[in-house]
């Protein structure tokens, strides 16, 4: 059994739904895949001339989906709003959305192109809403 591919352990890691300590180690020692990072931001409501608002990380659900629309892997951020998943060669749809069915923060999807023998890295910015 190879590790961290779909064809592996990575899938008793989609099966579970998230993504899981032992998933993240098995995703990071696979051949390619997606991983990065997730923020949020503005987080602050007010922002004053020399102060900074940094982005904050955020533990976002993910889904990823290939051309044809089917979904291939459903995974969480951590709570830094790190992320690692192994997928084989292709072109896909990452989506992030908030906890449970709330509208913020929101995200518009990315598109992610996945060569084989590399990992795709990304940062995934939603929106916080506040202004």
């Amino acid at each position: 059994m190879k590790r961290g591919t779909l064809g592996g352990v990575g899938w008793g890691c989609l099966a579970a739904g998230v993504m899981l300590a032992g998933c993240r180690l098995a995703a990071r020692d696979a051949d390619s895949g997606v991983r990065g990072r997730v923020l949020v931001g503005p987080s602050c409501p007010v922002v004053q001339a020399g102060a900074t608002c940094a982005d904050q990380p955020y533990p976002a659900s993910l889904d990823v989906v290939n051309p044809v629309g089917k979904l291939v892997a459903r995974l969480e951020a951590d709570e830094r709003g790190e992320f690692a998943i192994s997928l084989p060669e292709g072109t896909y749809t990452l989506t992030a959305s908030a906890a449970g069915d709330a509208p913020l923060p929101w995200a518009e999807p990315l598109e992610i192109v996945v060569r084989s023998g590399a990992w795709t890295e990304v940062t995934v910015q939603m929106d916080s809403g506040i202004r």
